[in-house]
Formats: C-alpha cells, sequence, structure tokens
C-alpha cells in the first residue's frame, strides 16, 4: 500500500433541529402581542472569528532536547537537510498524504524488498548520559517476517553499539548490538507482547539509561517493557536512525512524525 492508498477519516457534521414550541399560554392569559418585525430589534452579527493554526510539535514545546524533527518547516525542508540517507529498494520521502502534525510526515516504503532499506540517519553531535529516542508511528502495510524501526547508535566504525526497535510478523522487540573493530562482541534480543498496530497513530519511546546499571526500554502509548542492557554499552558519540531498514523480503509502509530526541 501506498500513501496515496490510506484515505484519511472524513470529517462529520451533524445537523441539529429544534422542534417549534406547541405550547399555549394558560387559560385567562391573553397570548403574547406579536412583535412588528419592523420595530424588532437587530443585533448585529458577530464578525467571523478564524481559529488559529495550530503550533507545530517542535514549536509547542518548552523543555530542552536534543533534537526534535516534526517536517513541518516553511519551506519544507529537505531530508538531505535533516540527515544522511540510504535508500535502497524502497522509497523514503515526505509526505502531506497522512501526518499528526500538519502538513507533513515522514513516510518509509518498501514493496516486495529483499534486505531493502530506507532510511535516514541525523547525529546528534554528543555523547549523553542516556538518551531517549521517541516519535509517533503509523504503520499502514506490514507483511514481512522482521523489519529493523528506527534505533539509536552510539559510537564511532570500529567501535560502536546499537539499540534497535525490530519488528517480528506479528509483535515488537528491542534488539542491542555491539561491534568492535568489526566484529560482534555482543547480541541480544528481548521480545515483547506488543502487537504490530496497523492504520493507528501510535507514540513509541527508544530509552538508553547507563545509571545505575546500563539499560533499554521500550514505551508504545504509556506500556513500558525493559531490560538490562549489554556490557558494552556505554556514553558514546550518539545518532538515531529513521525508516525502515534491511526489511528482509515482504512489503512495509510506514509514517513516523514528531520525531523526539531527549536526555536526562
Amino acid at each position: 500500500m501506498t500513501a496515496a492508498g490510506i484515505v484519511g477519516t472524513a470529517a462529520c457534521s451533524h445537523i441539529f433541529e429544534l422542534p417549534g414550541t406547541s405550547e399555549r399560554p394558560p387559560a385567562g392569559e391573553p397570548d403574547a402581542a406579536p412583535i412588528d418585525d419592523a420595530e424588532a430589534p437587530v443585533e448585529d452579527a458577530p464578525a467571523p472569528v478564524d481559529a488559529p493554526p495550530p503550533i507545530p510539535f517542535c514549536a509547542s514545546r518548552t523543555a530542552p532536547s536534543l533534537w526534535c524533527e516534526d517536517f513541518d518547516g516553511t519551506p519544507a525542508p529537505t531530508l538531505g537537510s535533516i540527515g544522511a540517507l540510504e535508500v535502497t529498494g524502497g522509497q523514503l520521502v515526505l509526505s502531506n498524504a497522512v501526518s499528526l502534525s500538519v502538513p507533513r510526515a515522514l513516510l518509509a516504503s518498501v514493496r516486495e524488498g529483499t534486505d531493502a532499506t530506507t532510511a535516514l540517519t541525523h547525529g546528534l553531535g554528543a555523547a549523553p548520559d542516556g538518551v531517549t529516542l521517541s516519535f509517533h508511528l503509523l504503520v499502514s502495510a506490514w507483511n514481512t517476517t522482521g523489519a529493523r524501526i528506527s534505533q539509536i547508535e552510539l559510537g564511532g566504525p570500529d567501535d560502536r553499539c546499537e539499540v534497535r526497535l525490530e519488528g517480528s510478523a506479528t509483535t515488537w522487540s528491542l534488539t542491542q548490538v555491539c561491534e568492535a573493530s568489526g566484529v560482534e562482541t555482543a547480541r541480544t534480543t528481548f521480545d515483547s507482547l506488543f502487537p504490530i498496530v496497523r492504520g493507528r497513530w501510535q507514540r513509541v519511546a527508544i530509552e538508553i539509561a547507563f545509571t545505575p546499571t546500563p539499560s533499554v526500554t521500550l514505551d508504545i502509548d504509556g506500556a513500558r517493557i525493559g531490560t538490562a542492557g549489554v556490557a558494552p554499552l556505554q556514553p558514546a558519540s550518539t545518532s538515531v536512525t529513521l525508516g525502515a531498514k534491511l526489511v528482509p523480503a515482504g512489503s512495509v509502509t510506514l509514517f513516523q512524525d514528531n520525531v523526539l530526541v531527549t536526555s536526562p
């Protein structure tokens, strides 16, 4: 399914009619005197008031953050100005077909891909003492046995750790992978019972804490699961990735909006 194939919920209008009264004055009381329309006072109709435009997600925030992106800038930002792109066998665009914070969201789409990737990576240029990546996610199509959806990367090309949100055919999981000089030194996957929900916006957060001991947490709409961090997990230069990475086969279409990266 492409973005054009998603139909938003149409606004419903309801018309209410007030029935006319059939009551008469009590016996012995005269009917009210008729009012001459020409003599009736006429009140000026109130001037129409335009509703203020909605405040973009990032502009509405007052707490500090490491990065905030709602894709709603004017003029529209280019993906290249937001981060580094990796697109193989899929599509990654800013779309106004579906968004939570209007007018745009990030659309990642893979149709019958084989190890396809549609990803955008944003470097933070910092080594925070803990980091949380959160975003709104709407899954439109999910016909695959597995895919990586967003991740936090710590470190450089030689020594690095990644904490990934991954999806199986039906549920989400958190995977931690660390490498040293190109050799994998740690890997663990923590499966959840959180289902992959289609057609509804959800708030997703991936959290890494280093104190008192390393840990990782997945939060979806306020429901949380967590597990211990792998031994190599430690503060380092940080970047975050959005989109869909390494879809082994099948199709995935998803929208992401209101991306926020914070640190304690």
